[in-house]
Parts: structure tokens; sequence; C-alpha cells
């Protein structure tokens, strides 16, 4: 389900789309509160890429690390520009 929390269509059928994919055979698990999405079923070649500079989603610092090269990072740089951005936020502060 994409954007349910603004789909009230899709969201008033939760109940019926689980129980259709159960009796279907699928599984649903549920995702931990990182929303990061490299944790599950998608290819990380195809999906990681399209995450760079996305404000809807936010890749752990473990994982944008793991990924620098799909994001066009190098693995320091990522933390390093964090670091510098949030000092400069503290000092503006």
């Amino acid at each position: 389900m994409h954007n349910a929390g603004t789909k009230k269509a899709t969201l008033s059928e939760v109940g019926n789309i689980i129980q259709y994919g159960i009796k279907n055979g699928y599984t649903f698990k549920a995702m931990d509160g990182t929303l990061d999405p490299s944790m599950y079923s998608f290819s990380n070649q195809t999906f990681i890429p399209l995450l760079k500079n996305n404000p809807n989603f936010k890749l752990s610092d473990k994982h944008e690390a793991r990924f620098a090269s799909l994001l066009g990072l190098s693995p320091a740089s990522s933390f390093t520009s964090r670091v510098s951005s949030a000092s400069s936020d503290r000092k503006n502060n």
C-alpha cells in the first residue's frame, strides 16, 4: 500500500486486502520504524538510486554507507557531510 495514510479508499480496504492476501498465500510482515527500504524486498540496484535526495525516505547511516556506491556517494562523505550539516545547524540556532 502506497501512502496509506493519505489514501482513505485504500486504507478502508486494508482488512479485505489482508484477508485476500492470506487466502492467496501471501505473508504480511511489519516494517520497523526506520522505513529503510534496503531492508525489504526491493531490488537494491533499482530502488536505492531513487532514494538519493528523496525527502520521503531516509536511509540509516549504516545503510547509506552500505549503499554509497548506488547513491553516488563515497562511504565517508555521506557521514562527514551530515556531521558538518549538524554542526552548522547548531551554530545557526
